[in-house]
């Protein structure tokens, strides 16, 4: 008889310790949105999904990608928003998590047999000519300026303070008060600093310039456009498409979603994927509002403004084994930096850029003006430029789903913003997207590494609370055994 107890006895233990192993490691069974498809939305959904979650993401677009957005001029495809995987690695500068280690983008890529082209190893080594707003190629001692331009810069920048400007820290550089010199300091400040952080130098933070983390290794780029990441990813993810989110109400049980459709949303747990731009322009109605910190980081953050102008020609008159054509302007600095696509995919395109206000000023105009304006600064860089055959444009400060094209530190903020954005309310609200990870502000893998950063988080939630549930039983059924 006392066998036959204390044998009941190791069976009801063994099977306590059996339910409670099983509850530590049952698949999440959390009701969550994400909150857009681009790449930290379809990262974080595919996390979750592969995890055990019920997961649904809504995308106000009639497309997934968000700024990763592969468009064609004439029939070739061409990305007007992320083109680069910065740094294929291995390895990340600072960061010995990803010694030896791919860049996530790039090792998607190839464990997927997406094909991607090298750009050149670093951008100090890419091929550029320069061109003066009088015409044709420029005979100025570039490289010497840029150079002492930017000795100029890491000599001072440990002065600088949190709210401290780029065109502050350079208010007594010192150079001939002339044309030509006030020409060549507004090209530097585009062309050092306003291509990397989509900004002017009276918004980015001296302080803050080049302290990110960045992947080593070659610059890439996707022939058949970036769009092939967010797609091969977010296979079998249920995606509804144009569902605008307005509302997100947080003070219950659950989370409620409204959105534009009139269609709403209930769920355990919501993951807020949208660009900083969005969040700055309280496209999204937070019931209750966001905490006081948060929102302040919000809108200390700058969302940088890139546009692009894609032009496509019947035949390639410019400088054909060059990977920039650099424009000096006089007075201002439209059309700074000119990319020869040609070289890398042979078809006869050139992909134009405009950053900062020149970008916000282009926003308002129609198609023709920009086009005007970007052929009359191409001949004047070759007077015998042709017609163009095709053109895309980007207008991202126009666009209601993103108001930006990326994030950078702006004066006054700090390296703590992004992570003060990414806290998560109440284990409720989760937040994701490039402008939440410092380490890689503003870049693809940013982005797709904070969507798996929320992901994590949050199937973390629900394994603390499996274990827990487990762990009530167990006790439970060890008080019968006692």
């Amino acid at each position: 008889m006392i066998k036959r107890i204390c044998h009941n006895h190791r069976q009801l233990l063994l099977l306590s310790i059996s339910y409670l192993a099983q509850s530590a490691f049952a698949a999440c069974n959390y009701e969550v949105v994400v909150i857009g498809a681009g790449i930290s939305g379809i990262a974080a959904a595919k996390s979750l999904k592969d995890s055990g979650c019920n997961v649904t993401v809504l995308e106000g677009r009639d497309r997934k990608g968000g700024r990763l957005w592969t468009s064609t001029v004439g029939t070739t495809k061409i990305d007007m928003g992320a083109s680069w995987i910065h740094g294929i690695g291995k390895g990340a500068d600072g960061l010995k998590k990803w010694n030896n280690k791919f860049n996530p983008i790039y090792q998607i890529a190839r464990d997927n047999n997406i094909a991607t082209v090298s750009t050149w190893e670093d951008e100090d080594n890419a091929e550029e000519a320069f061109f003066w707003w009088q015409g044709g190629k420029t005979s100025y001692d570039i490289s010497s300026f840029t150079e002492n331009f930017e000795q100029f810069f890491k000599d001072r920048q440990g002065s600088a303070s949190q709210t401290t400007t780029l065109e502050q820290l350079f208010a007594n550089y010192p150079m001939t008060d002339n044309q030509v010199n006030r020409n060549m300091k507004s090209f530097a400040f585009g062309y050092l600093f306003g291509s990397d952080y989509a900004a002017d130098p009276d918004q980015i933070s001296a302080k803050y310039v080049d302290t990110e983390s960045y992947f080593k290794g070659a610059e890439h780029i996707f022939p058949d456009g970036y769009v092939q990441i967010p797609e091969v990813l977010s296979t079998g993810t249920n995606i509804v498409y144009e569902r605008k989110v307005v509302g997100i109400d947080y003070s219950g049980n659950k989370v409620s979603i409204s959105t534009q459709s009139g269609a709403t949303y209930e769920c355990d747990k919501v993951i807020v994927t949208v660009p900083l731009g969005v969040l700055k322009n309280n496209i999204i109605t937070f019931t209750p509002a966001l905490p006081s910190g948060k929102q302040s980081s919000i809108n200390s953050l700058g969302a940088g403004l890139m546009d692009k102008l894609a032009l496509e020609f019947s035949s390639v008159f410019w400088d054909a084994n060059m990977d920039w054509l650099d424009y000096i302007s006089d007075g201002d600095s439209k059309w700074v930096v000119t990319l020869n696509i040609n070289k890398y995919l042979q078809k006869p395109i050139l992909l134009m850029f405009n950053i900062g206000k020149d970008a916000l000023s282009f926003a308002s105009m129609t198609d023709q003006q920009v086009l005007d304006s970007a052929m009359a600064t191409l001949r004047i860089m070759y007077p015998n430029a042709p017609d163009y055959v095709n053109y895309k444009r980007s207008n991202w400060g126009q666009d209601e789903f993103a108001y930006q094209s990326y994030t950078y530190i702006k004066a006054g903020a700090t390296d703590e913003d992004p992570g003060n954005i990414a806290s998560n309310i109440d284990k409720k609200v989760y937040f994701a997207g490039e402008h939440t990870q410092f380490d890689f502000l503003g870049t693809v893998h940013g982005a797709y590494l904070s969507g798996l950063d929320a992901a994590r988080a949050i199937s973390q939630a629900w394994k603390f609370k499996a274990f827990a549930s487990g762990m009530i039983s167990f006790l439970m059924l060890l008080t019968l055994l006692f």
